[in-house]
Parts: structure tokens; sequence; C-alpha cells
């Protein structure tokens, strides 16, 4: 999971952008979507000419729940998808803890508004 969210910070600060998008939309960012877990890229805004493009599969096995926290620790039901940025400035665009639950065994990443990804490993409790 690090490593699927390491490539999508690193595609959105190169502002690797697919040829589907108009000459006229802007890099949204790389994506990170914990419920379909899958890797895309974004361009246009909201509009309805906005794209998706080169969805990526998250490979993590059957069993494993992937939950999202704020900071704060409360879970962030609203929330399934993580957007890496690289303007205004680098980073993502609201700072989260990702939880992989399964097995017996809870496992801990965190997430600045900075981009830092931290790996806090096997705990106790997520968050």
């Amino acid at each position: 999971m690090k490593g699927t969210l390491r490539l999508a910070q690193s595609k959105a600060m190169a502002g690797e952008k697919s040829p589907s998008c108009g000459a006229n939309q802007t890099l949204d960012g790389w994506c990170v979507d914990l419920a379909r877990r899958k890797m895309y890229g974004h361009c246009g805004g909201i509009a309805a000419d906005s794209v998706n493009f080169s969805f990526q599969d998250i490979k993590i096995p059957a069993g494993v729940t992937l939950t999202f926290y704020s900071p704060d620790g409360s879970p962030d039901n609203q929330r399934a998808i993580l957007r890496f940025i690289s303007t205004p400035y680098p980073g993502i665009d609201k700072a989260s803890v990702v939880c992989l639950s399964g097995f017996g065994k809870k496992y801990k990443i965190q997430v600045t508004t900075g981009g830092e990804i931290s790996d806090q490993g096997f705990v106790d409790s997520c968050p």
C-alpha cells in the first residue's frame, strides 16, 4: 500500500498527464481510491468533460480491509479517495491515516498535507 501511495505521489509531482486530457485541462492530481482499490490520474476538475485515466489495480490480499481516518483519529467515512497534487503546492488534499486490517493484524500509514508518507507499521489499534 505504501508503494502505491508513493507511486501516486510521484506521478502527481512529475505532472504525469494522459493525452486523453484536453489541451485546456489541467492535471488535478493522482488518486488512490480505497473503496475501488484503484489508482488513477484525474484532469479537468469537476466539469462534465473531466477525465480519469491510467487506472491501475491496488494489489491488496482478499480479507484485508482499507480504512481512512482523519488525523484526529476519527473514522473518515466521507472519504475513500486520497488525491496527491503538485500545484499550488506539492502534497495531498487532506491529511489522512490509512489502516489496513485483516488476519488479526492492523497496519497504519500516515500521510500529511505536505505529502510525507509515514509507515507506522503493525499497531494494536487504528488509528
